[in-house]
């Protein structure tokens, strides 16, 4: 078995020795495999194409039912040929006529090659597999009487070679094959139109009456599915009246019964011979298959590659074993489970499936439809830094060919609009749409997005933001991994580099952080540590000299005011050196009383001693007047 790639110019990518007609130089791969496809290798030719005033080709003709051909010479730029006309009753036979004429020995396929050595700088081949019909062109009608019309060849003996078109029949599922099989329930005539393939000017027509009589198979199965070894009845609903002899008998519990039981530990093939022992004419060989197995092949319709998104195609399943079947797309969603072809709109490709029951047995089929799709490359790992280029190609999973794209935002696109590779630069994570339009007309659609790492994400504080003198504050970056850090003014830092550190400023400082990410990015943030310098002194600590406790509300106690006051002493004497007054909070002021009697009016000595936040102290004597 051969199979070609890629199948362009070439006329059957799956024969040993394919037709190339390339129009520009290109490699070909051949797979070959064995008919049990154990054994595979793979074999690359490459064709060079070059410039060449030399350009050959021919066309040919022929009567009909004659093996004479006459090849016309269509070439330009060449005066001298050399022809070979793949005859292997005759393989040394070449001509030098511009337009030979050639006598074949009889119908069948023929490669003929014209080569001109005109260009001294290559040799020109032009290459053509010609079929040649026989000389049995005449008009026909045949009549096919059958009692088992289950599978009827309506043309097995004649001339394959021909081109046939067979009028459109719901019972013919190729219209163009030389010898379609039907299967038929009921006498039918069918028409076709017969043409040499060398001169379609050679054209018969032909008939076929078939005469279908199925009362001897008219219910026998062509095949039985069970999924467990054990019994079966062969024909439920066969005919007793007629003769059968069924084989292998060694299976059957009577091989002469209309219905048989076999008992079966693997798929079977049961002949059968069925006779009408009332029409000695008419008698039947066939065969029933029983299948014992855990999958069955129900759908019927071949594999779709590369549609353009939104084509349809219709799947059809043979269920009329099926007591139930449903269908499902390639994502699991029902489709149907009562139609036996289904239209499908394709937009991503995927396996769709059926999955159907008989009795007891499960089985399930799928088909892959294939749908063209756009795939992006972007050279850079992501996510990106902000404003940086980043080169996207698209590429398709086909051997199309592309006429044109468009990138979208078009303002987005600083380089290569139009073609299969743009440049971007995403200031934030973008998207970016390109629309192919392919030669056949398909349109395809697809997005890629450019992360662009937002170092915003980064946050940096202080705590606290405000201290005294002599404190400290602890700065802190978002953490992650693979990130970078580097604080400054580094000389009150701790630890300047790690992404939280310890600053103790003397004076009110603005902190700058630069941060780089895993990806390279790099951000710069600052933060703000405010320094409070506390002056633990008059007249930032003030003791009053005079109040005046009189009930007025008005400078009724005595209070120690201070902003910053963290300790302190305070100690009030009459002028007798007794003590009066006594407190350690700032907030605990005097009355003027002691003993709980108010004090006359008279001048009180007092001592105060401070110790500020930050550790500065302060202390003092004075004196302070009781006013009424």
């Amino acid at each position: 078995m051969y199979s070609w790639t890629p199948t362009t110019w070439l006329d059957d990518p799956t024969h040993p020795n394919p037709i190339a007609s390339p129009l520009e130089s290109i490699a070909y791969t051949a797979t070959i495999s064995d008919s049990a496809g154990v054994c595979t290798i793979m074999k690359t030719i490459f064709i060079q194409i070059v410039d060449s005033d030399v350009l050959l080709n021919f066309d040919e003709s022929k009567e009909c039912d004659s093996y004479e051909v006459m090849f016309i010479n269509q070439s330009r730029g060449a005066t001298s040929f050399i022809w070979t006309f793949g005859d292997p009753t005759n393989p040394g036979f070449s001509s030098a006529e511009e337009n030979p004429t050639y006598t074949y020995p009889g119908g069948g396929t023929y490669d003929v090659q014209l080569k001109s050595n005109d260009d001294p700088n290559c040799t020109a081949y032009r290459a053509k597999r010609i079929t040649l019909t026989g000389e049995d062109f005449v008009d026909f009608i045949d009549t096919i009487q059958t009692c088992d019309p289950r599978s009827i060849p309506l043309n097995p003996d004649r001339n394959p070679n021909y081109i046939y078109a067979w009028k459109a029949d719901p019972a013919i599922s190729d219209t163009t094959a030389a010898n379609p099989i039907v299967s038929l329930t009921e006498d039918r005539t069918f028409m076709v139109t017969v043409t040499d393939p060398l001169n379609d000017s050679c054209t018969i027509m032909g008939t076929v009456v078939v005469l279908a009589d199925d009362r001897l198979v008219r219910n026998l199965p062509d095949s039985i599915i069970v999924c467990i070894a054990g019994p079966v009845q062969l024909n439920p609903q066969g005919n007793p009246d007629f003769i059968y002899l069924w084989e292998p008998a060694s299976l059957l519990d009577d091989p002469t019964s209309f219905n048989p039981t076999a008992t079966i530990t693997e798929t079977t093939v049961f002949s059968v011979y069925i006779e009408d022992p009332q029409d000695e004419t008419c008698s039947v060989d066939t065969e029933v298959k029983v299948v014992l197995a855990d999958y069955i092949k129900l759908i019927t319709s071949d594999s779709v590659t590369m549609a353009c998104p939104g084509d349809t195609a219709m799947i059809t399943a043979k269920v009329d074993l099926l007591d139930s079947w449903t269908w499902f797309d390639p994502a699991g969603n029902v489709i149907s489970v009562t139609d036996t072809t289904i239209t499908v709109v394709l937009t991503t490709g995927g396996f769709y499936r059926i999955e159907g029951k008989i009795g007891l047995c499960d089985y399930v089929d799928s088909i892959f439809m294939g749908v063209r799709t756009l795939q992006f490359d972007i050279n850079k790992d992501l996510p990106v830094c902000a404003n940086e280029p980043v080169d996207i190609t698209v590429t398709n999973n086909t051997d199309f060919k592309i006429d044109s794209i468009i990138w979208t935002p078009m303002d987005d696109i600083v380089l290569g609009q139009g073609s299969e590779k743009v440049t971007v630069r995403p200031t934030v994570t973008s998207t970016y749409t390109a629309t192919v339009y392919f030669e056949d007309g398909c349109i395809v659609t697809d997005s890629v997005t450019v992360q662009v790492s937002d170092m915003d994400r980064f946050v940096v504080t202080a705590d606290p933001d405000t201290i005294f003198f002599g404190e400290s504050s602890t700065l802190t970056a978002t953490l992650e991994a693979g990130a970078t850090y580097s604080w400054s003014p580094s000389d009150v830092l701790q630890t300047p580099n790690s992404n939280t550190t310890v600053a103790i400023p003397d004076v009110t400082t603005t902190f700058t952080v630069t941060i780089t990410d895993a990806s390279g990015c790099t951000i710069t943030k600052t933060v703000t540590v405010v320094v409070i310098v506390v002056q633990c002194e008059p007249p930032f600590v003030f003791m009053p000299n005079a109040f005046s406790p009189n009930s007025d509300n008005e400078n009724d106690i005595l209070y120690v005011r201070g902003k910053y006051i963290e300790e302190m002493d305070l100690f009030i004497y009459n002028r007798w050196g007794e003590k009066v007054f006594e407190s350690h909070d700032p907030a605990q002021g005097w009355d003027g009383r002691f003993r709980d009697k108010l004090l006359a009016p008279d001048v009180y000595g007092y001592y105060l001693r401070i110790l500020c936040i930050g550790g500065d102290s302060h202390t003092e004597k004075g004196n302070v007047t009781i006013l009424h």
